[in-house]
């Protein structure tokens, strides 16, 4: 019975109508051959129809495949060599910044009057760096190749704290700070992360790779199921 009900489902759809008159006549053929009736040419007329309409089945499958295979996002699209300048504007519009990264030295110095300026509006900014103190620090300084030196890794954090420490007295913003004993293996800068056009700015970091932190990938609240799993690891 459900057999039937999906055959006219498809039938009332316009689906699969070919099959089901090719069954029909290879039905039809066989019934005839028991009964003694002389059916001619039609056993080789109805293979050539049925080798037709397997043929065009297979043309319109793959067509289908190469449809769906442009519209689905490439490797190379999802992962990128360097953010878009949207990051920028982004980071300045935003009233919400997490900061998430192993000492994120070059960002909070080259930003400084940015943050500073989004503080004094009353902008909330989250940052979470790794301790400078103990296994985390010196684990993250041998990911990279060649390794850092862990005093220069400690070094960095330690400078990202004190400029931090100094926007916070001048400026008596919503500014929160956090350490954690974890090497991190990614950096994020999110925007807005709570809203509907929240965004993460994604780094992986190298382990025993030359270069810089590569790939990068971009996630959005609005159109991608990552986003909340990114997101809940950052909390």
């Amino acid at each position: 019975m459900r057999t039937l009900r999906q055959i006219w489902t498809d039938i009332r759809n316009g689906e699969n109508i070919e099959f089901y008159l090719l069954f029909a006549a290879i039905t039809g053929v066989f019934v005839l051959q028991l009964i003694p009736v002389n059916i001619g040419l039609a056993i080789p007329l109805v293979t050539l129809v049925a080798l037709g309409i397997l043929a065009n089945s297979a043309l319109q499958n793959r067509r289908r495949v190469e449809e769906l295979s442009q519209k689905l996002p490439s490797l190379n699209s999802a992962f990128l060599e360097e953010f878009p300048s949207t990051l920028r504007s982004d980071f300045e519009s935003s009233s919400t910044v997490w900061l998430v990264g192993v000492s994120l030295n070059r960002t909070i110095r080259d930003n400084l009057f940015v943050l500073e300026r989004k503080l004094q509006r009353g902008d909330t900014i989250r940052v979470l760096l790794v301790h400078p103190d103990g296994a985390a620090s010196e684990i993250a300084s041998s990911r990279p190749y060649p390794t850092v030196p862990v005093e220069s890794t400690q070094r960095y954090i330690c400078d990202s704290l004190r400029y931090l420490c100094d926007l916070k007295q001048s400026t008596s913003g919503k500014l929160e700070v956090r350490t954690i004993q974890n090497p991190l293996t990614y950096g994020v800068i999110a925007t807005n992360p709570n809203s509907q056009n929240g965004v993460l700015y994604c780094e992986l970091y190298p382990f025993q790779t030359a270069g810089n932190t590569l790939p990068k990938f971009i996630l959005r609240a609005k159109n991608d199921q990552w986003y909340e799993f990114f997101k809940n690891e950052l909390k």
